[in-house]
């Protein structure tokens, strides 16, 4: 240790002292802050730090915070040091701190020296603002925050919307500016329900010689079976959909606040195959529905009097969706 630091920890014990004198404090705050400035002159300032932090966890006196960013400066913990030298500089009525208040503020200086300063712009607001995973207030910031240099990892965490995350190079003495601008989450729909019916009424055939049934009974099969299919259609369509929707939300694909679809670009291609499922989804269940009703009620119309072979819709399981067979 330099002969000048062992004069200036002296001075500052002799301070200490003077100002313990000057206005009466707990004995146990004096004596243990006394005996945290002599572990100081000593270079042992890692277990100075621990007595001084239990000194304001019991006490909260601004002196004996400033006293902790001391020796976090000491320590090469800038930032730290800086956070609890402002917190015992706005103690503007405690009596210590207002007869030492130009040294503080010039040591505060001194610690800024080796801080940087970062706005952070854009975002929404209410959105929590973390660095380094220490959460530091949220947007709209009042002010530029103080960091320690090198590369800043920021972190912008908002319901309904993707974490942003954004690496920032920290000049000491110098301010960066970061816009970050955050993606609302893609969010899939709610799915519509599937209704396949599973018996189908028996339909009227001929046994001999024309019958006014056989029109509306080729009709109805007719319908009955494309209805069927277009269902099927429907339920594929759907379960690519939703995989769709899935593997879309997993990339972290959504829209930006002017309606531009942002993400990897992957994106575009899953955005694209969700609108064609979309599609053939509705245009199956709509169009699948009417022609199995309109079949039905085709095959009950028939004209009565001859055996009917009664038609069962059959569905299973199958890769990507089901699979249906209408046997009569």
């Amino acid at each position: 240790m330099g002969a000048g630091r062992a004069r200036a920890l002296g001075l500052t014990v002799w301070l200490a002292a003077a100002g313990a004198a000057a206005q009466p404090a707990p004995a146990s705050e004096d004596a243990r802050i006394a005996e945290a400035l002599a572990l100081r002159v000593q270079q042992r300032d890692a277990e100075a730090l621990t007595l001084l932090t239990s000194v304001w966890e019991e006490t909260r006196s601004p002196r004996s915070r400033a006293q902790m960013a001391r020796a976090e400066q000491a320590l090469g913990r800038w930032l730290d040091a800086h956070q609890h030298m402002s917190e015992a500089l706005a103690s503007e009525d405690d009596p210590w701190i207002a007869a030492r208040r130009a040294s503080l503020e010039e040591e505060r200086e001194r610690i800024r020296a080796h801080l940087g300063r970062l706005e952070v712009l854009g975002g929404v607001p209410g959105a929590t603002v973390r660095i380094e995973g220490r959460e530091v207030g949220s947007l709209p910031l009042r002010e530029a925050l103080w960091v320690n240099t090198g590369a800043a990892q920021i972190e912008l965490v908002a319901p309904g919307y993707l974490t942003a995350q954004r690496s920032v190079a920290i000049t000491a003495g110098r301010t960066a500016r970061e816009t970050v601008a955050m993606v609302p989450v893609l969010a899939a729909p709610e799915a519509a329900p599937v209704v396949v019916p599973v018996a189908i009424p028996p339909a009227m055939v001929a046994t001999g010689g024309p019958s006014r049934g056989a029109p509306w009974t080729t009709l109805g099969n007719a319908a009955v079976i494309t209805g069927a299919v277009l269902l099927v259609g429907g339920v594929a369509s759907h379960v690519v959909r939703e995989r769709s929707v899935a593997s879309a939300a997993d990339l972290g694909c959504g829209y930006d606040p002017s309606g531009r679809l942002a993400g990897p670009a992957e994106c575009a291609g899953r955005v694209a195959t969700i609108d064609l499922a979309t599609a053939l989804l509705v245009t199956g269940y709509t169009a699948g529905a009417l022609l199995l009703g309109g079949g039905v009620a085709a095959l009950v119309a028939a004209p009565r009097g001859a055996p009917r072979p009664r038609a069962r819709l059959r569905c299973a399981p199958a890769w990507g969706g089901a699979s249906c067979v209408v046997a009569f």
